[in-house]
């Protein structure tokens, strides 16, 4: 490792420490953006010739590399990067389950899903630039992925959708107020309906918004006994988020856990 990569690397730690940033992600009302020291440190990460290093946050292998947007970088690098997920994944899902992740990112909820279950996992995801990493976070891991590249969408199960691109991809989404959108691009339409009935017991919801919609959509099938939602409300609002849980109120589910924008719900 570059020192001076290093060095910063140990500043990204002990300002994640001082920052309370793993506290801040878990306690959120609205996105969490960085403040005027951490930004001076990402100017710093900005500024880094090209790198590729492979790290351990939240106890997933993971590689981070001059690509990555530096706020998700400093945010890996302090295990705040989905540090909530990872931890209902680890506290609610069961060895032997078998588990699928609708936005599936760079893999770290996959990885940990894996992990517990001790199978393979099922990852839907509609950014074709994040394939890659996907796999990459598999095999860091000596872990299994189904990748199925696409996006799912509320009454739509075939044909082709519009997906905007994001500068920070976490944000990429099929909404016409995507945040930082630098691109929209034609991208497969999943059938999550008929993928949901091969006998799954886990799903995990991180669709940027489409949680609005798609619960009205499609019934889960009984099988599902526990699942995991990310309601974006900064994005959606309160109210949307309300009638997104009295949804699953309705399909049987009970909220079990939560830790910021993420609940768990079994039945």
């Amino acid at each position: 490792m570059d020192l001076r990569l290093g060095g910063l690397f140990e500043q990204c730690l002990i300002l994640g420490q001082q920052q309370q940033i793993r506290m801040r992600w878990s306690l959120m009302l609205d996105y969490p953006s960085p403040n005027n020291i951490e930004m001076s440190l990402l100017e710093c990460i900005e500024k880094c010739e090209e790198y590729s290093e492979v790290i351990q946050s939240s106890d997933v292998l993971v590689n981070i590399d001059s690509d990555i947007p530096p706020w998700i970088v400093y945010l890996l690098i302090c295990n705040a990067y989905e540090h909530g997920d990872v931890r209902l994944v680890r506290e609610y899902v069961e060895f032997g389950q078998k588990s699928i992740v609708i936005g599936g990112g760079i893999g770290i909820i996959a990885t940990a899903l894996a992990q517990v279950s001790r199978r393979d996992v099922t990852v839907i995801e509609a950014n074709p630039f994040l394939l890659n990493r996907l796999s990459q976070t598999a095999r860091l891991n000596d872990v299994d992925f189904q990748i199925v590249y696409g996006a799912v969408k509320a009454g739509v199960r075939q044909g082709v959708t519009k997906f905007h691109i994001s500068k920070e991809f976490w944000a990429s989404s099929l909404r016409k107020d995507t945040w930082q959108s630098t691109s929209v691009i034609d991208v497969p339409v999943v059938d999550l309906s008929s993928l949901l009935m091969d006998d799954y017991d886990v799903a995990f919801f991180d669709i940027e918004g489409e949680e609005e919609k798609i619960f009205d959509a499609i019934a889960l099938p009984q099988r599902l006994s526990t699942i995991f939602v990310e309601i974006h409300k900064p994005t959606i609002g309160e109210k949307v988020g309300a009638k997104i849980m009295n949804k699953l109120w309705e399909q049987g589910y009970r909220l079990v856990d939560s830790e910021a924008l993420t609940s768990c719900w079994k039945r």
